[in-house]
């Protein structure tokens, strides 16, 4: 089984979505989104190795021909094994690396220096100089992960109990809130991945590494790579530098805190004289061998003006002004959670030693053929990826970017994420994951499918691509759910810079840190199942959103008595606000088209709040307005009748289709509508509508949005509780539900807090926008290179994009092409971005 996607049209180049305008021309335009799967291939696709037509041609060997043929290739395998044998008998020592021209300086600075804050001190040292790495002791880092306390997200922070619920509940802002954010004022932090593939440092320890990985890989044709191929995921064409310049000069410093960049380190050798210096200044641990490192660091940097990642217990620097632009090595932010024995502490440095430096680069395809190569790709690193929720963050909204990401107009804060309206996701509705469990999975490993459908699976796998979703009773097809949220498909994240929701990130990492652990551990691409973090996290706070509003219906509101199960009378309730209100009434309740006004007052709200209105993006879909994967297998041009992408408002002449039918008797079983003696589980109950029948639950969301009116979602609330509206603020965690597991069936459901039904359907709020887009592969150089760069910024084009990807796809090692493209990029960047950023050497 591979991890397949669905589309909307008839084929795979019907359904791509393009962004910002742009036209196909020649094959060099692409779409924003990924090569898809084999299995989903379109009938226009081609693959050589399966053109039967082909094979059927061929004339068929003789028996004399077969025999020579297989002698053949068992001498080849036999010469092959021996070499083999002979090339791995050697034991190769780790890579070190020793930097003679930095070795009387950090001599010097280590006899005065505590290696705590080793690297702090040498980027302040007026004597050093940027020869491409920073020294750091990574004793200085502790190696073990430790759980945190929840923290509250951006559109739960510093809002009072009366004001959520009466937001939450009536989409109203409260008076203390207005004006809020032009006082206090709103930061997004930046997060960068980057690594300097040119640097010998970096490429002596990839290959020492390289080759002490089981040869068993290269004889796999799913991990084969080209030469050009492995060097390109680490050839740098100075893309960081401008793709800095290109996000504060798009975003306002007023809407920005930290820039944070992470990169690779590498074990450093000590000269005799520095490690004396180092042992006396207890640089050296017992529990690390090798505590000295050498950090990459941009060439182009002033080292002053930089932040090295703080140890615990280190003060931030004194006089500084944000924003800052402070880098993470590696060793500072791979953490391995404690298994509780004497000997953790010893296991988590090893651990660290032996998957440190990282070289996992992950291969995005952009190509729209059915071969799913290696050679159509874009860097991405998952396990590098897997530990960013241990970098500490200075806001509640991230933005994080690959170093060939790009902003190319003007943003508002309210472009990447809002107090009210939460995270403002890309997604691409017609383009599906489906879950699919690693022992079943025959995609590309070296490809990004299979970690996709392995995060789709932790989220609910799709066993069925078969499936009929109508809501039509015993009409619909049982599925059997799986995981965390149940069966279903989910839409594929678009390959621009993408917002990070922190507190959410971290509440994944605590419930998936087994996971996120396993995928650190994949020093190279495929070495093991690894998670899409970021696709996780974002569908993760979608399902937990929807799960928050079936939990506050079905449980705070619905068991009044707060029992756990279900009296004739509380189930009579929850029908009544169905609006079945007899056992004669029909047990099939058609759902309108609600009316809301939720993304139309997004302006007034805003200006209420204090901020500004989003300058490039439309907001697709709110969370106050429900489920965004309603029907969300249901085409455009279906029997149902043309669907809008996402689910929207609806004016008076678009009510007469209904949104789906909520079938009772299917949903909630005939002993619910009809047993008027016996008690029945809450929690059984909540689990086949959340999670077994998922389209139940859908249904049942859209229905009470409708019953809610044209703004906030009071149905599904408790009546308003006057005893806790006056009541101050409680101190602790924010409040959170289901985190007991990975696996709805055996969750443990917390019982009723009315007072924090507001609180949790809020801490999850999301938005869906759309911002002009455009991802570009850079396959060849020449003059239609520069005419495809001036075309994405051309002041002209009202519809330039905004979010661009560069991604190199250059086959060619010719030194004449790679030069011609770089100068070529130069060139555009320069021209794009001229003024240098506040951190780059004069």
């Amino acid at each position: 089984m591979h991890a397949r996607a669905t589309t909307a049209s008839s084929t795979p180049r019907e359904s791509l979505e393009q962004h910002g305008g742009f036209e196909e021309d020649g094959g060099a335009q692409e779409a924003l989104i990924p090569l898809l799967p084999r299995s989903q291939a379109g009938p226009d696709s081609v693959d050589l190795e399966d053109d039967e037509a082909l094979i059927k041609k061929r004339p068929k060997p003789d028996q004399q021909s077969r025999i020579f043929a297989v002698a053949g290739i068992a001498i080849v395998v036999l010469i092959a094994w021996s070499i083999v044998r002979l090339v791995r008998k050697p034991t190769i020592p780790p890579a070190k690396t020793s930097l003679p021209i930095l070795d009387d300086h950090l001599t010097k600075l280590l006899r005065s220096t505590s290696g705590l804050d080793l690297g702090n001190r040498f980027l302040q040292d007026r004597r050093s100089i940027n020869v491409g790495v920073v020294p750091f002791s990574d004793a200085a880092y502790s190696p073990i992960y430790t759980p945190r306390a929840l923290q509250h997200s951006l559109s739960t922070a510093g809002w009072s109990r009366a004001c959520l619920e009466l937001y939450t509940s009536r989409g109203e802002i409260c008076p203390e809130l207005q004006g809020r954010y032009a006082r206090s004022g709103i930061k997004a932090d930046l997060v960068w991945t980057w690594v300097n593939g040119s640097s010998a440092e970096l490429l002596s320890d990839w290959m020492v590494h390289a080759s002490q990985e089981s040869m068993d890989k290269a004889a796999d044709p799913r991990h084969r790579h080209s030469g050009a191929s492995i060097k390109r995921h680490f050839r740098d064409h100075d893309e960081l530098r401008f793709s800095v310049r290109s996000a504060i000069t798009s975003i306002p410093d007023s809407f920005l805190s930290t820039l944070h960049l992470v990169v690779a380190d590498t074990p450093a050798t000590l000269p005799e004289g520095v490690a004396a210096a180092a042992q006396k200044r207890a640089v050296a641990s017992a529990n690390a061998s090798d505590t000295l490192h050498f950090a990459q660091v941009p060439h182009w940097v002033e080292l002053a003006s930089l932040q090295f990642a703080r140890p615990p217990g280190v003060p931030p620097p004194k006089h500084a002004v944000a924003p800052f632009l402070r880098f993470h090595p590696h060793s500072t932010i791979f953490k391995l959670p404690s298994n509780g024995a004497k000997d953790a502490v010893a296991e988590a440095w090893a651990w660290r030693k032996r998957i440190v430096p990282s070289f996992n680069r992950h291969v995005r395809q952009s190509k729209v053929v059915v071969r799913f190569d290696a050679d159509e790709s874009a860097a991405l690193s998952l396990a590098i990826e897997s530990q960013i929720p241990n970098i500490d963050f200075d806001s509640t909204t991230a933005l994080y970017l690959n170093d060939d990401f790009f902003l190319t107009r003007d943003l508002a804060f309210t472009d990447l994420a809002s107090p009210i309206y939460g995270p403002v996701f890309r997604l691409q509705r017609d383009l599906l994951v489906h879950g699919v469990a690693p022992s079943q999975t025959h995609d590309n490993p070296d490809g990004e499918w299979k970690g996709l459908g392995y995060s789709a699976w932790l989220l609910g796998a799709s066993p069925d691509l078969a499936r009929n979703w109508r809501n039509e009773g015993a009409h619909i097809r049982h599925l059997i759910p799986d995981e965390r949220f149940g069966s279903r498909g989910r839409p594929y994240l678009l390959h621009i810079a993408k917002v990070i929701p922190v507190a959410i990130l971290k509440e994944v990492q605590e419930i998936f840190i087994d996971e996120l652990t396993v995928t650190a551990t994949a020093r190279f691409r495929g070495d093991t199942t690894e998670v899409q973090l970021l696709f996780l996290v974002t569908h993760y706070m979608l399902e937990k959103h929807r799960e928050a509003l079936l939990w506050s219906f079905l449980i705070a509101r619905s068991d009044v008595d707060a029992s756990g199960t279900y009296s004739p009378a509380e189930r009579r309730s929850i029908l009544a606000a169905f609006g079945h209100s007899s056992p004669t009434s029909p047990r099939g309740i058609d759902v309108p088209h609600a009316l809301r006004t939720s993304s139309a007052e997004a302006a007034t709200r805003n200006a209420q709040l204090g901020l500004p209105n989003p300058l490039e993006t439309v907001f697709q879909f709110t969370s106050h307005d429900g489920y965004a994967y309603t029907n969300i297998h249901m085409a455009p041009g279906s029997a149902r009748g043309d669907k809008p992408i996402w689910p929207v408002t609806a004016d008076e002449s678009r009510r007469a289709g209904p949104v789906c039918t909520l079938q009772l008797e299917f949903c909630f079983g005939r002993a619910f509508l009809e047993d008027d003696h016996s008690e029945m589980s809450v929690a059984d109950v909540f689990r086949q509508i959340a999670y077994d029948k998922p389209q139940c639950g859908d249904c049942i969301i859209a229905l009470l949005v409708s019953k809610s009116g044209p703004k906030g979602l009071e149905a599904f609330l408790p009546p308003p509780d006057e005893q806790a509206r006056s009541e101050p603020e409680a101190d602790g965690e924010p409040a959170a539900i289901g985190l007991s597991s990975k696996k709805w069936r055996d969750l443990v459901l917390e019982q009723p807090q009315a007072a924090f039904g507001s609180r949790r359907q809020q801490r999850y709020a999301y938005s869906i926008g759309d911002t002009p887009s455009h991802f570009f592969p850079i396959r060849s150089g020449g003059d239609g290179l520069t005419h495809k760069l001036e075309e994405i910024t051309d002041l002209d084009r009202e519809d330039r994009p905004a979010l661009v990807a560069l991604n190199d796809d250059v086959n060619s090692v010719r030194p004449s092409t790679l030069e011609d493209i770089d100068l070529r990029l130069q060139r555009w960047f320069q021209e794009t971005w001229p003024e240098p950023s506040p951190w780059e050497a004069s």
